[in-house]
C-alpha cells in the first residue's frame, strides 16, 4: 500500500497524458472519464512481436524472457566447468580429485578471459596440468584463450583440431567450437563464417550437446552475414528461424527482424523481393501495420502489394494499414480482396461504417469481430501501443461496441461488455452514474455467478486497495464481480440504503459498515431535532425550542467520526468526485468534463464524421439526466468529509449553548473540511462562537478569527 501511494503521488507531480498514460503508475485507457469516445474511429497500433508470433505459430511468452546483459561469460564458465568435471569423473578420476582440478581449470579460464597478456602461459598450463583429460575440453579452452588475446589464427587452429577429433571424443565441445569458429571468421570471411555457423546448427540438430543455445545464436549471426552480404530475404528467414526457437532469443530476433524490415524502406528492389517470398511478405506486412507513424513505409508497401496483383491471406492487415493512414478507398479495396471473413477485416469494416454514418452496420460488424476474435488463437489477437500492455482484439471490440450501445441507451448491455472486457473505469461510470440503483442491483445479482466475472480484476490498484486499509488482512484477490459489488455497496450507502448496501460490503469492511449503519439509524441521521414550546410561548409567538438529546447527539458524533475515518472505503464514489478507485490519491478529468460536457465537441472530427456517428458517440439527454441525478451529495472531492461534517452539525443541534460537547461537535465538523473548503467550514466557526459566547474557548476562537488548532477540552 505504501509503495502504491508513493507511485500515485509521483503521478500527481507528473500528470497524465491525454491518452491516459502516466509517467508514474500505469493508468488504463478509458473512453468516458476522458471524453475520448472518438478513439473508436481509429485503429490501434498492432504489436509487431505478436504478429510475428502469429505468422510463425509461436506462443508469446507470458513473462518476457530476459537474459541479463553481462552475465553470459559467468554462465558459460559454470556450464563449461560442470560438464568438464563430469567428463573427468567418467574418465576414472575420483570426485574429490576432479573437483580440485576443476577449481584450477576455472582459475585458468578466468585468467585467459580477463588477462590477455597471460594467454601463452595459460595455454601451456592447460596442456601440462590436464594431461590425460578429455582432449576436447583442453583444445576448446586453449582456443578461447587465444581468441580473447586477439590471436584469431591460433584460436582457429585449436578449434579446427577439436573438430578433427573422432566424434566420440568431441561430443561436448563440437557445437561450441564450430560456433566460435564462426565468430572468429565473422568479420574476416563471410563464407567461412557462414559454413561454421551452419556446422554448429547441424551438429546441434544431430544430437551434439548445446547447453548454451549456440545453434540459435548461430541463426542470428547467419542473418547478420546475409545482411552484410546484401541479401535481406535470407537475413529475414534466418531471424525468423531464430525467433521461432522461442525463449530469450525471441526478443533478440524480434529486434533483428524489426531492423531488417526498417532497412527495406526506400528500397524498391528489396520490397519487391519481400513481396515475392511468402514468409518475408507476411513479416513485412506485420511490420508496416505495427508502425503507423511511418507513412513512407505504408505507401511503398501498399504500392508493392498492389502491383503483385494476387490474393493475399493478409489482405485484412493491408486494409488495416490503409485505414490507419487515412486511405479509406484502399482499405475498402483490400477488404474486398480478403480471402476469408476475419476478426480484423470485420473490425476495419466497423470503422468504415462509422465514417459513413451507418451505425447499425458498425454494431453488426463489431459483434462479428468479437465472435471471430474469440474463436481465433489468442496469439493473433494481441495489439499494443508503444507503452500500453497488449490487449486482445475481442476485448477492444467489446469496449468499442460498448460506446455505441451506451449512446443508443442500451445501458445494461454496455456495462456487461465493459465488465467482460475488463475496462473498469468505463464500467464504473455506467454502474455509478448511468444505471439506477435498482438496475444495478438487478444486474449484479443476475451476474454474481457468471464465471467470467470470477477472474481476478485486471487493474493493478485493486489488488492492494479495493477493500481499503481495513481489509488488509484479506488474502483474497478481488474478482471483477467483487469490484462491482463493492462499488454497489458504496453507492447504496450514499443513498442511505444500508440494509441493501450491507449485502455487498466486502467481508473485511463489514464490521465497521454495520457499526456505521447502526449509528446512523440510532442517531436518526437526517431528522431534525424534536421541538417544544409552552402554551404561553405559543401565545407570545415564540419559535419552538430544540429539545436537548445528548444520547442521540453522542451517537451522531460517533457516526461522523466513522464517516470521516472510513468514508472513502464505505461510501466513496469509485470515480468522480472521490476517485476511490485510486484510493483518493489521484483524480482524472472525469466524465463531467468530457462525455457530459455541453456542447460536445470531437475536434477535427466534428466536420469529418456524419451526424449519426457524432450523436451515438455523445451522451443522450436521458444519459445526461441520469448522470446528474446519481451524483454524490455534495458533488465535491472527498464528498464524505462533508457528510461527516454535517453529522457533527446535526449532533451540535441536539445540544445546548455554552456546552463543551457543542464546542467539540462544531470544532470537529469544521476541522473536517476547513483545509479544503474554508468557506463551507465558516458556518461551523461562526456557530461555535455565537452559540458558546460565554465559554473561554469560543472567546479565544473569536479573537483568532478562526478555529484554534487544539480541540476543546
Amino acid at each position: 500500500m505504501r509503495i502504491r501511494r508513493v507511485l500515485l503521488a509521483l503521478a500527481c507531480v507528473c500528470g497524465v497524458a491525454a491518452t491516459a498514460l502516466a509517467c508514474g503508475p500505469y493508468f488504463p485507457n478509458a473512453y468516458f472519464v476522458f471524453g475520448s469516445e472518438m478513439q473508436i474511429i481509429e485503429m490501434p497500433e498492432a504489436s509487431f512481436f505478436h504478429e510475428v508470433c502469429k505468422i510463425l505459430n509461436v506462443t508469446a511468452p507470458e513473462d518476457e524472457p530476459y537474459r541479463e546483459f553481462g552475465v553470459e561469460w559467468e554462465h558459460t564458465l559454470i556450464v563449461d566447468s560442470a560438464s568438464f568435471e563430469q567428463a573427468l569423473v567418467a574418465n576414472g578420476e575420483s570426485q574429490e580429485s576432479a573437483s580440485a582440478r576443476i577449481m584450477r581449470y576455472r582459475a585458468l579460464r578466468a585468467i585467459s578471459h580477463l588477462a590477455n597478456d597471460a594467454t601463452t602461459e595459460t595455454i601451456a598450463s592447460l596442456e601440462s596440468e590436464f594431461a590425460g583429460a578429455p582432449r576436447e575440453f583442453i583444445l576448446y579452452a586453449q582456443g578461447a584463450a587465444a581468441y580473447n588475446a586477439g590471436n584469431l589464427a591460433g584460436a582457429d587452429e585449436k578449434w579446427t583440431a577439436l573438430l578433427a577429433l573422432p566424434e566420440d571424443q568431441r561430443r561436448n565441445r563440437s557445437v561450441w567450437a564450430a560456433y566460435m569458429l564462426g565468430r572468429s571468421q565473422r568479420d574476416r570471411d563471410y563464407e567461412r563464417a557462414g559454413l561454421a555457423f551452419r556446422q554448429a546448427i547441424d551438429l546441434a540438430q544431430t544430437g551434439f550437446p548445446d547447453p548454451l543455445g549456440l545453434a540459435g545464436e548461430s541463426l542470428g549471426w547467419l542473418g547478420y552475414i546475409a545482411t552484410a552480404d546484401n541479401d535481406p530475404v535470407t537475413a529475414l528467414h534466418r531471424y525468423a528461424e531464430q525467433f521461432a526457437l522461442g525463449g530469450a532469443l525471441m526478443h533478440s530476433a524480434h529486434l533483428s527482424l524489426n531492423e531488417t524490415c526498417k532497412g527495406a524502406i526506400g528500397s524498391e528492389s528489396t520490397l519487391a523481393a519481400f513481396a515475392q517470398d511468402e514468409t518475408c511478405r507476411a513479416i513485412m506486412t506485420a511490420w508496416v501495420v505495427s508502425h503507423p507513424a511511418t507513412q513512407q513505409a505504408a505507401t511503398e508497401w501498399l504500392n508493392v502489394m498492389d502491383k503483385l496483383g494476387q490474393e493475399t491471406a493478409q489482405a485484412d492487415l493491408l486494409a488495416w494499414t490503409a485505414y490507419e493512414h487515412g486511405n479509406f478507398a484502399a482499405a475498402r479495396k483490400w477488404l474486398a480482396q480478403s480471402s476469408a471473413k476475419t476478426a480484423i477485416a470485420e473490425w476495419v469494416r466497423a470503422k468504415l461504417a462509422l465514417r459513413d454514418g451507418k451505425v447499425d452496420n458498425a454494431i453488426t460488424a463489431l459483434r462479428d469481430t468479437i465472435v471471430l476474435a474469440q474463436a481465433e488463437p489468442s496469439v493473433a489477437l494481441e495489439t499494443a501501443s508503444e507503452f500500453a500492455s497488449p490487449a486482445a482484439i475481442s476485448d477492444l471490440a467489446q469496449r468499442e461496441l460498448g460506446v455505441l450501445l451506451l449512446g443508443r441507451g442500451q445501458y445494461t448491455e454496455a456495462l456487461d461488455l465493459y465488465m467482460r472486457a475488463g475496462y473498469w473505469l468505463d464500467a464504473a461510470y455506467i454502474a455509478e452514474r448511468v444505471l439506477t440503483d435498482d438496475e444495478l442491483i438487478t444486474y449484479a445479482d443476475a451476474s454474481a455467478t457468471n464465471p467470467e466475472f470470477s477472474v481476478a480484476s485486471d487493474e493493478f490498484y485493486f489488488d492492494s486497495g479495493i477493500f481499503g486499509d481495513e481489509a488488509a488482512n484479506s488474502s483474497k484477490s478481488p474478482s471483477r464481480m467483487d469490484v462491482l459489488q463493492y462499488l454497489l455497496s458504496r453507492r447504496l450507502a450514499r443513498e442511505s440504503r444500508w440494509d441493501d448496501a450491507l449485502r455487498y460490503v466486502p467481508q473485511g469492511l463489514l464490521p465497521i459498515a454495520k457499526e456505521l449503519a447502526a449509528a446512523l439509524q440510532n442517531g436518526r441521521a437526517g431528522e431534525p431535532p424534536e421541538t417544544t414550546r409552552t402554551a404561553w410561548e405559543w401565545f407570545l409567538g415564540k419559535r419552538p425550542r430544540a429539545m436537548i438529546d445528548r444520547e442521540r447527539a453522542t451517537t451522531l458524533f460517533h457516526a461522523g467520526e466513522l464517516v470521516r475515518e472510513h468514508g472513502m472505503s464505505l461510501m466513496g464514489a469509485e470515480i468522480s468526485p472521490d476517485w476511490t478507485v485510486f484510493d483518493g490519491g489521484f483524480a482524472l478529468m472525469g466524465a463531467d468534463h468530457g462525455r457530459l460536457a455541453k456542447p460536445r465537441s470531437f475536434g477535427p472530427l466534428d466536420d469529418e464524421l456524419p451526424q449519426a456517428t457524432r450523436e451515438v458517440l455523445a451522451a443522450s439527454d436521458d444519459e445526461m439526466r441520469r448522470a446528474r441525478e446519481h451524483l454524490p451529495s455534495p458533488n465535491k472531492r472527498f464528498h464524505y468529509r462533508y457528510v461527516a461534517a454535517d453529522l457533527m452539525w446535526q449532533s451540535a443541534a441536539l445540544l445546548p449553548n455554552d456546552d463543551i460537547e457543542t464546542l467539540r461537535a462544531l470544532w470537529t465538523g469544521g476541522m473536517f473540511i476547513q483545509s479544503r473548503d474554508p468557506q463551507a467550514a465558516n458556518k461551523f466557526y461562526r456557530s461555535l462562537v455565537w452559540r458558546n459566547a460565554n465559554l473561554p474557548y469560543a472567546q479565544h476562537a473569536d479573537k483568532r478569527r478562526w478555529f484554534p488548532p487544539e480541540a476543546p477540552q
